[in-house]
């Protein structure tokens, strides 16, 4: 059996990975004043962070609607034999309750509530990747993503608050008082809900070298096959010195690095980085 494997934008996997293992992407939307755009297709960071920087135009991100799911998925069907969708946590975004309404209506579709975003979606679509791979049935690969959903970590440190005080998500005192304490958050989404975790201080690398210690040593149990270290435009020498920190404590067989796209970027902004993996 083929089972064919989706997801939107918004798991911010590079399109070398997305060939390599034939995972489908609808893009969200990304509306920036009047005009709207497909998340990845014609738009990218840099025209998000320069519409904010230049013009103070603020992006706005829309859900997907059941039509555009049903068609998505009717399309990729043809080309296997069953197909497993990976949404964006329905705690965010009303993307998923369209997508799991689309799959309802098409024999052999099943639609999983990652309870995550970004690669946290990414790591929960290599699992089954694997597993379809090993020949399990699309029911078992589909019953142990629900699963795995219950056990993806996902976290960032902020370096800034702009966007998030720009997009309605924090205080216009919170945003001043972080600045002035130079207070970095870490966004984390327990069961789906995206909420602040610690709250760091300091200069942002020594945070982020904090951040990442803090992760490597919460949990006893790991997945160790891969983890994620993945940033909205960062120094480049802080990511790779953040991939070498995750590596030196050889608990993941495979550490990849990738650039989030243009949904997360438009609430995040520059300079979030977040490691993410799954924990047993």
């Amino acid at each position: 059996m083929k089972i064919i494997l989706t997801t939107e934008s918004t798991c911010d996997l590079p399109n070398e990975i997305l060939q390599k293992y034939d995972i489908r992407v609808i893009p969200l939307k990304i509306i920036l004043g009047d005009e709207e755009y497909a998340d990845g297709v014609n738009i990218t960071c840099e025209d998000i962070y320069h519409c904010v920087e230049e013009k103070n135009i603020f992006p706005k991100t829309a859900a997907l609607t059941q039509e555009e799911y049903y068609e998505f998925f009717k399309k990729n069907l043809a080309d296997g034999d069953a197909l497993i969708h990976f949404g964006l946590s329905g705690k965010i975004s009303r993307t998923c309750e369209s997508a799991m309404m689309a799959a309802e209506k098409i024999e052999n579709v099943y639609c999983v509530d990652s309870c995550a975003l970004s690669t946290g979606v990414a790591l929960q679509i290599l699992h089954a990747y694997d597993m379809a791979k090993e020949g399990y049935s699309v029911k078992e690969v589909y019953e142990e993503a629900l699963k795995v959903a219950q056990k993806i970590q996902v976290s960032f440190v902020i370096k800034d608050l702009d966007y998030l005080y720009k997009g309605g998500r924090c205080s216009s005192v919170s945003n001043f008082f972080g600045k002035m304490l130079k207070i970095h958050p870490e966004i984390i989404m327990p069961k789906g809900a995206m909420t602040v975790g610690k709250k760091y201080k300091g200069a942002f690398p020594a945070v982020v070298d904090k951040y990442i210690n803090d992760k490597m040593t919460a949990y006893p149990e790991v997945e160790k096959k891969r983890a994620f270290v993945t940033h909205t435009k960062c120094d480049p020498e802080l990511v790779a010195a953040t991939v070498e920190k995750v590596k030196s404590y050889n608990i993941f067989d495979e550490v990849l690095e990738t650039t989030a796209g243009c949904t997360i970027s438009s609430h995040c902004g520059p300079n979030t980085l977040g490691v993410l993996f799954i924990t047993k």
